[in-house]
């Protein structure tokens, strides 16, 4: 009886402790602001980027620093002021970066990157599940500060990177193409590697098991002394090797399962077998994967279709 009246008397404790608290002791969690929602704006630029948004609800950035909030101030008296910043690197596991891009304050090329996302990126995402979270237009990306190669875009968890806008005004149609191909084999090739796997199973089986009997060669760093030894990638069916990896003419790395399937993604929405089949003709792992990838990425097109 004495154990329940105490029991009783704590709970009734606790209540006046918790009726004891006032509004003003109540701060703001902050974890309801979402910085990728895009408001219209008078700006030239602002406004093309929020049409986008309105039409397709993807927000294109140009600035890596897409918000500031005042979340008043510390145990000291300091004000704290939050910013939030598009890491392309960012995961889940790690903070390592690698990526380092540079900015550009050309308005009018900006516009001219918006329109190049509007017109020839969008069109080919045809589903709202092969969006990326942001794009982030750049003038330079350099996808790894060991190999110092300077890419084209960068697909990442937080945002996507698409390069060289201060050049789209001077590029052929051909060169955009590529270009916005390239972005789109980042983004679909990333969906397929995470989502498709049954059905990339026979693709990813010519470099993991068919082409050496003894081990997968995906991220196998290749030299004179390894069993394959040192060759041209393409002869173990990949198109590219690793380019955030130091390579030279004695040794190289090759490329990732998800690297490898956005190379293939790239050239199937290049669409032009011909070309593709010359270039390759004396490598028939890269030719036997690029077929089983044609499937795959006709095979997606009928499922969102």
């Amino acid at each position: 009886m004495k154990a329940k009246i105490l029991f009783l008397g704590y709970i009734c404790g606790m209540f006046l402790l918790g009726s004891c608290y006032k509004e003003s002791d109540i701060s703001p969690s902050y974890m309801d602001r979402n910085w990728y929602i895009l408001e219209d704006s008078e700006n030239p630029l602002d406004h093309q980027r929020y049409l986008v948004y309105k039409e397709y609800g993807i927000p294109i950035f140009y600035k890596d620093t897409i918000g500031v909030q005042d979340r008043g101030v510390d145990a000291f008296g300091e004000p704290v002021i939050y910013y939030e910043v598009i890491d392309p690197d960012y995961t889940i596991e790690t903070m390592y970066k690698k990526t380092t891009f540079e900015l550009s304050d050309q308005e009018d090329a900006l516009i001219e990157g918006v329109k190049f996302i509007k017109d020839r990126v969008i069109p080919e995402l045809i589903s709202p599940v092969l969006y990326p979270r942001c794009f982030l237009l750049v003038k330079k990306v350099t996808l790894s500060n060991l190999s110092s190669y300077e890419g084209n875009c960068f697909r990442g968890m937080m945002t996507t990177l698409v390069s060289h806008v201060e050049k789209l005004k001077d590029m052929s149609d051909a060169e955009l193409n590529r270009l916005a191909v390239e972005v789109v084999g980042e983004q679909i090739g990333a969906y397929l590697a995470d989502s498709c796997i049954v059905e990339l199973e026979s693709f990813i089986n010519v470099s993991r098991k068919e082409v050496n009997p003894n081990g997968s060669l995906y991220a196998f760093r290749l030299t004179g002394g390894t069993t394959p030894k040192m060759a041209p990638v393409a002869n173990f069916g990949f198109l590219s090797f690793d380019r955030k990896e130091a390579n030279n003419a004695n040794t190289c790395q090759t490329v990732t399962e998800q690297r490898d399937v956005m190379d293939y993604v790239t050239e199937v929405y290049m669409n032009d077998d011909a070309a593709f089949k010359e270039k390759y003709k004396d490598y028939p792992y890269v030719l036997k994967k690029y077929d089983l990838m044609k499937k795959v990425v006709a095979d997606m097109k009928a499922r969102f279709k």
